[in-house]
């Protein structure tokens, strides 16, 4: 009935008809309960940078949990339907983890209950969301239940700064083939007090390659755009910008990366062509073409 009254989900009802002169037979019908809670509300068993373990306790185990991380700002955006579909448009701390979104089942991610792949800064405040249900949809009687904590500080890192750019976007719109150009976009930490600039580099396999191509000075600007103009990533074999934070002491061990795809088109090899003859004399051209953009279309005329 969509409340939040529960019983244990291996309980059956008996129903039976009954009069002034007592009950008649029994019937026993299974129950199932539409809705899951939680007995004991979520809790962190451990946080670490990169993992963090989940304790909680459901009153049906049989059920399905969905588990997500988010920046603490967007926590009011966030409902159980957005939990069940993937938080959409709204960033997932651990996007990369295998786990991050349900249906797991719940006594299955008690057995393993570590959140993996995930970038707690330290002293960036953080939402986890841990949403439970029944086993079978529709979902949407079960309990959301969140929990406000702050990324763990490395007691190893020294005085370079702890913090990376929260992203970078770039486009390619040089038309030249083997050049980049466009506008670099860097998001800003969450905080710079101990950031004094923002580097760029070309990056391969996301190792540095080179030196800097252009720095921004952090001035509590929440967007940094930095202008890129014909610069050659032919000769370096570029496959993406890396940004670091930067202080007087150094870099930031980590930063963040953004794909390069070249707005240019190359055949890679020669068109390899083939013909097949049907019986009415149709004959059928394929041609197979390989260029350095994946996804592109080309146009071919037979003459």
């Amino acid at each position: 009935d969509g409340q939040d009254d529960h019983v244990m989900p291996n309980v059956s009802i008996f129903v039976a008809a009954a009069n002034e002169q007592g009950e008649g037979p029994a019937t026993l019908f299974g129950f199932i309960d539409k809705v899951n809670g939680f007995a004991v509300e979520p809790f962190l068993l451990d946080l670490r940078r990169e993992t963090a373990a989940i304790g909680f306790e459901a009153f049906d185990d049989n059920g399905t949990v969905w588990i997500s991380f988010v920046a603490r700002e967007d926590k009011n955006m966030v409902t159980s339907g957005e939990v069940v579909a993937g938080l959409g448009k709204i960033d997932d701390v651990c996007s990369a983890s295998h786990r991050r979104r349900g249906p797991s089942i719940i006594r299955e991610f008690g057995m393993d209950p570590i959140i993996r792949s995930c970038i707690f800064e330290p002293n960036v405040p953080y939402t986890l969301f841990v949403y439970v249900d029944r086993n079978l949809p529709p979902y949407h009687g079960g309990s959301l239940s969140s929990i406000d904590f702050v990324g763990p500080v490395d007691s190893t890192v020294g005085l370079t700064p702890q913090l990376a750019p929260r992203s970078i976007e770039f486009t390619d719109t040089d038309p030249d083939a083997g050049h980049i150009g466009g506008i670099v976009t860097i998001e800003r930490a969450f905080t710079e007090d101990d950031i004094a600039e923002y580097v760029l580099y070309l990056g391969r396999q996301e190792h540095i390659v080179g030196s800097s191509i252009r720095v921004v000075h952090a001035d509590g600007t929440s967007h940094y755009a930095l202008s890129l103009r014909h610069v050659d990533i032919k000769q370096s074999g570029a496959d993406s910008l890396l940004v670091f934070a930067r202080n007087e002491h150094g870099s930031a061990l980590e930063g963040r990366s953004a794909a390069l795809q070249d707005a240019s088109l190359l055949l890679l090899a020669p068109p390899m062509v083939s013909c097949a003859h049907a019986p009415d004399g149709t004959i059928t051209v394929r041609i197979h073409l390989q260029l350095s953009a994946v996804g592109s279309a080309a146009d071919v005329a037979i003459v």
